[in-house]
């Protein structure tokens, strides 16, 4: 079997609720009519049209290669175009994307969902908590900006059989405009650390006693430490601190865990060369950078945390769209340590579910896992017809 060609579509419409919402998909086609789907996880603020070059490129490198040699296919991509080989995620995404389609060819050429190709399912079905309530829960975006706004989309949450929610509490003025990175990354007023800590207790009221634990993520990397140190003393049960420093700053998450706790999780973003010298330091890199989502390196990490008894957070990052919502299903079934999978509000909306012929949603806080043969999805023609097609042949 040979790969003849790749299409690759950028989902370039526009959204009112959401303008900068791009998601970047393709299609593997090969010599025997098999055909697999991919994405690259580069869907919000900049990057979704470098992916989608990279995608065309990284495909003209794939012509005529056997797609059940997905590991010869991976190494080749990584070891040959000397950017990857350093790290970047406009790269990474395009193997990615690559890598997820062979997936998805190797399962249906078997019959068998990737899950079995990873090993085999550990679970049917998965927890999984709702994700960016500071959005709304509903099917459009609606920002959060009240006490009361907070409170109700967490109720709205729990009442659909979630146990855990993931809020940011940082995103949006009482007025309900975003703040600014200056208002983010400065020393904190009293009056601003209030707001936060009101909102938060006000979902942990609305929760009670039905939730079990709730993540507070201070708006990507940018709130200082210490705003992050005060959501996390330790009369705040059941909260999870993520993103709560930069991502280079290793030692000093340490520091932070061994202060406040190990229930506290804080979320290293990892080099995969770094893994394991953060892992003896007894942290939770929950997602790590990393070229192919189901490339069998991350199921090597996931062991190497599991012998060392740390749980795997989720194993998709940016799990919105249908298609990766499918490729992280059948990755998490397959890991033992696996604890909670990230339902998105972002998957909720129309424009994402459209995207796809199956439209999997969690029912009672749980998502069962497909059994159908590669991601147990495919892409919708919808995706040919609405978006912006590059044939590589």
């Amino acid at each position: 079997m040979r790969i003849t060609g790749v299409d690759v579509i950028l989902m370039d419409e526009s959204h009112p609720d959401n303008t900068g919402w791009s998601p970047v998909v393709c299609r593997v086609y090969t010599d025997e009519g098999l055909y697999g789907d991919g994405e690259a996880a580069i869907a919000y603020s900049i990057g979704s049209k470098a992916a989608w070059s990279m995608v065309q490129e990284m495909g003209n490198r794939v012509l005529g290669m056997d797609p059940l040699e997905n590991e010869v296919v991976w190494h080749n991509l990584y070891r040959t175009t000397f950017w990857a080989q350093n790290g970047g995620p406009i790269v990474w995404a395009g193997i990615s994307a690559i890598d997820i389609a062979l997936w998805d060819i190797k399962g249906n050429h078997f019959g068998v969902p990737v899950s079995t190709l990873l090993g085999g399912k550990m679970r049917s079905s998965l927890r999984c908590y709702a994700s960016q309530l500071q959005f709304g829960w509903g099917t459009k975006k609606e920002p959060a900006a009240t006490i009361e706004g907070y409170a109700r989309n967490a109720r709205a949450a729990v009442d659909e059989g979630y146990d855990a929610v993931k809020v940011d509490f940082f995103d949006f003025s009482p007025e309900g405009r975003f703040f600014t990175i200056e208002e983010r990354t400065r020393l904190q007023p009293p009056q601003r650390l209030a707001l936060v800590e009101e909102r938060l207790a006000a979902v942990r009221e609305a929760l009670r006693p039905r939730c079990g634990h709730h993540h507070g993520k201070p708006r990507e990397h940018r709130c200082p430490g210490g705003c992050a140190v005060r959501l996390a003393r330790p009369e705040v049960r059941g909260v999870h601190v993520r993103r709560a420093r930069q991502p280079e700053s290793q030692d000093h998450a340490v520091r932070l865990r061994a202060r406040f706790g190990a229930h506290r999780a804080w979320r290293a973003h990892l080099q995969p060369l770094g893994v394991r010298a953060v892992l003896r330091k007894r942290l939770h890199p929950d997602d790590p950078a990393r070229p192919g989502k189901l490339r069998r390196h991350h199921r090597r990490q996931e062991d190497l945390r599991h012998g060392l008894h740390l749980r795997c957070g989720r194993a998709g990052p940016r799990v919105r769209q249908p298609l990766s919502t499918a490729a992280a299903l059948q990755l998490e079934a397959a890991i033992p340590n696996f604890t909670i999978h990230e339902h998105h509000v972002y998957a909720r909306y129309d424009y994402n579910r459209r995207l796809c012929v199956r439209d999997y949603q969690p029912e009672n806080g749980r998502f069962d896992v497909p059994d159908l043969p590669g991601l147990g999805n495919e892409l919708a023609e919808y995706c040919w017809r609405a978006g912006t097609v590059a044939r590589v042949r």
